[in-house]
């Protein structure tokens, strides 16, 4: 399945409370469960007024669904096309 990062704009995101993000987290995980065996949410990064979340999904409609019913914003999803890692050359 294809990997996508979902761009969030979220006034203040990196002023939330522990107790924000993992109700936030609690909600998406129970939503994801409910939904469909297609979507596996793997992190997130809160930076700014913004977070970044990594999914893998079957497509980009079912995290705009799974978004849209956590009530979270959308504001660009991008499927990822290659990634990249470190090496260690000994």
């Amino acid at each position: 399945m294809p990997k996508y990062i979902v761009e969030r704009e979220l006034p203040r995101a990196c002023e939330l409370s522990e107790e924000d993000l993992d109700s936030m987290c609690r909600r998406l995980e129970s939503t994801i469960v409910q939904a469909d065996p297609g979507i596996q949410w793997l992190q997130s990064f809160v930076a700014d007024d913004k977070i970044y979340c990594m999914y893998v999904a079957i497509d980009e409609e079912l995290i705009r669904r799974v978004s849209d019913e956590c009530g979270f914003p959308t504001t660009r999803i991008s499927r990822i096309d290659t990634t990249l890692q470190p090496t260690s050359e000994d």
